[in-house]
C-alpha cells in the first residue's frame, strides 16, 4: 500500500493530458486498508466517443500494467452505476 500511494505522488503528466483529452474531468482514488475505489467523472459529450482511444493508448496501457503490479490476490474490478449524487456544481 505505501508503494501504491507513492506511485500516485507523481502521476505522469502525459497520463493526465490523455485523460483530459478523452473527457475524464476528475479522478479520485480512495483507499481503505487494502480496499481501493477509483472514481472517474467524465464529460458525457466527449468520453463515450473517446473511451476506445483511451483504452488503446500506450500511455494508459503502460500505467494500468504498472498499477496491476500493486494488485492484491483475489481483487477484482467492478463497474458501478451511479444512482445518486449530491453536487454543488
Amino acid at each position: 500500500v505505501p508503494d501504491y500511494r507513492k506511485a500516485h505522488d507523481e502521476v505522469w503528466p502525459e497520463l493526465v493530458a490523455l485523460y483530459k483529452r478523452c473527457g475524464i474531468v476528475e479522478v479520485s482514488c480512495l483507499l481503505s486498508g487494502n480496499h481501493l475505489a477509483v472514481f472517474f467523472e467524465t464529460d458525457p459529450e466527449v468520453f463515450p466517443a473517446k473511451r476506445t482511444e483511451l483504452e488503446n493508448d500506450p500511455v494508459e496501457q503502460k500505467w494500468q500494467a504498472w498499477m496491476k503490479t500493486f494488485d492484491l490476490p483475489g481483487c477484482t474490478t467492478s463497474v458501478f452505476e451511479e444512482v445518486y449524487r449530491q453536487s454543488d456544481h
